[in-house]
């Protein structure tokens, strides 16, 4: 004989249902969280409610949840105060440091006279905080001559800074110093000088204003390495692809020149073409930065190379893949890639591999102020490595970093330090 064995009953569900609503219907707001398991479980649609009307011009909403217990059972009632309906007149901005209004107020592209929106200005926020200058934005709104406003009150940071690095082991000794701004005279506007000894001479300038949202970037490099030279021109078109994505278009000249022994100057002068395509995502526990990038360039041996570099930060962890490829007929001699030092394989010397294509990895942990890294490369077929260890200290006079490591099968003698000073005003 088999019998029957009661099931257990399933845990109650609460009702939900809302009152004073006028303007939105109980049905669209509750969608399918008409119950709860818990009454504190009603936060969640109270949150959800509360974006609906702010979205669509309420900025004063309110609901305030009630537990009315009778004889039928227990339910949540929820009482609406939809408040005024908001037309933003203008946005207003405020800051202490030296950025002019105008130029906030183009990069932030608001949009006056539309229903109040805090999906809009989150947006506006977003674009703000992008431009590096300022550590926050707060918001609220104002009433004069019965209209309203939106105030944003910015709190900007250092944006010129000063910085001067160097690269030393036991047979050399490289440094580097640049002068870069994120808002130059207050602007916006982006301007870098980069000086590397016996190497390089860089300008570049940052137009974000202008062409909004389209950013232009102008760079003149002069490379030079014995009795060879290399200036470059560039203009660099970037447009946002809807909200995490950018594309880069890249146009400008190349201009070879060598320095024979008996004084007499030879080279050329080519045209190169680009495109890149680029993507950013931001939490607060994770960074993306991907790039990837091709370029043409006309000459008698055409050229092409491609160049990818994922950027992520996870928590602490610093994890950066590249990928850089060359291809013509007959490399010159600025169409190898130059490797090994800070920037990629921070255990051997600057530029110490001149390669054609490669690929490698910097990985460091910065939990604490000391952090270790290691990074990792095939080149020219050849597995290679290097491990060591950071230091980065951060104070209000400057921040400084210092970074010793080793090559793969080097002894202690074959350490490279690498140095960073960084000073912000």
């Amino acid at each position: 004989m088999v019998m029957a064995m009661p099931v257990n009953a399933a845990k109650s569900e609460i009702p939900v249902t809302a009152t004073g609503n006028i303007f939105f219907s109980t049905q669209y707001l509750l969608q399918s969280d008409s119950t709860v398991a818990e009454p504190h479980d009603v936060e969640k649609i109270i949150a959800g409610i509360i974006d609906i009307y702010t979205n669509a011009g309420f900025p004063f909403c309110r609901v305030v949840p009630k537990l009315h217990d009778d004889p039928m059972g227990k339910k949540v009632i929820l009482s609406i105060e939809e408040g005024e309906r908001v037309i933003v007149s203008d946005y207003l901005f405020e800051s202490s440091g030296k950025t002019r209004t105008n130029s906030i107020k183009k990069i932030a592209h608001v949009k006056p006279g539309d229903y109040f929106s805090s999906k809009d200005i989150a947006q506006t926020k977003e674009n703000v905080l992008k431009t590096d200058v300022f550590v926050s934005v707060d918001e609220r709104i104002v009433r004069q001559n019965n209209q309203y406003y939106v105030l944003l009150n910015l709190t900007e940071k250092s944006s010129d800074f000063l910085q001067a690095s160097g690269s030393f082991d036991d047979e050399n000794a490289l440094f580097n110093f640049s002068f870069y701004s994120l808002n130059l005279l207050g602007t916006l506007r982006r301007f870098q000088f980069r000086y590397e000894y016996e190497k390089l001479f860089s300008l570049q300038f940052t137009e974000p204003i202008l062409l909004y949202p389209t950013v232009l970037d102008a760079n003149f490099s002069l490379w030079t390495y014995d009795s060879i030279r290399l200036t470059q021109f560039h203009a660099t078109f970037a447009a946002p692809l809807w909200r995490l994505f950018t594309f880069r278009m890249l146009s400008g000249i190349e201009s070879i020149s060598l320095l024979d022994d008996d004084s007499v100057s030879r080279g050329h002068t080519d045209n190169i073409i680009g495109v890149g395509f680029g993507v950013d995502y931001e939490t607060p526990t994770l960074k993306c930065h991907n790039q990837f990038s091709y370029d043409y360039l006309f000459r008698t041996y055409d050229r092409g190379r491609i160049q990818v570099d994922l950027e992520n930060n996870f928590y602490r962890l610093d994890a950066g893949m590249h990928y850089i490829r060359a291809q013509t007929d007959s490399f010159e001699f600025f169409d190898y890639y130059r490797l090994g030092g800070a920037r990629s394989l921070r255990g051997y010397r600057e530029d110490q591999f001149f390669v054609t294509h490669a690929f490698w990895m910097n990985c460091a942990y910065k939990a604490i102020f000391a952090f270790p890294i290691f990074d990792i490369a095939v080149i020219n077929k050849e597995l290679l490595y290097s491990y060591g260890i950071g230091i980065h200290a951060e104070s209000q006079l400057a921040d400084a970093s210092l970074v010793l490591a080793w090559p793969k099968g080097g002894s202690w003698q074959d350490g490279k330090i690498h140095l960073l000073f960084e000073k912000g005003f």
